[in-house]
């Protein structure tokens, strides 16, 4: 979104293509807490296993979207890191594209198990 301002967090070194971005190596529960905190709605997380992982992990997410593309591989990029605790999602949508893609919306529901009411160490 133009004139949308960004938060990066990012492991090593890279470019930035944009002045509305800003790289931090805050942990993602800081950032998105201060993000949340601030008018003007929606967040959009766009990360690999590793951020998908700690985002899950710590309660940070309340949607995800699925791309799943008309090509089967041999391997590749996990969503999420190895360890990630299981997580009960609910099918809210999905979107047919002509080249086959489809788009699945999922809506993260609530940990339900005794271990969720204990606050984070």
């Amino acid at each position: 979104m133009p004139g949308a301002r960004r938060s990066c967090s990012r492991r090593g070194e890279g470019v930035v293509a944009s002045p509305d971005t800003v790289v931090t190596d805050r942990a993602p529960r800081d950032v998105i807490g201060e993000l949340r905190g601030r008018e003007g709605g929606l967040l959009w997380l766009v990360g690999g296993a590793g951020l998908t992982r700690t985002c899950l992990d710590d309660g940070l997410v309340d949607d995800i979207i699925v791309s799943v593309h008309p090509v089967l591989l041999g391997s590749g990029t996990p969503l999420v890191r190895r360890g990630a605790r299981a997580t009960t999602l609910t099918l809210v949508g999905e979107r047919r594209y002509p080249s086959g893609l489809m788009q699945l919306a999922y809506r993260v529901e609530p940990d339900v198990t005794p271990d969720s009411a204990a606050p984070p160490a």
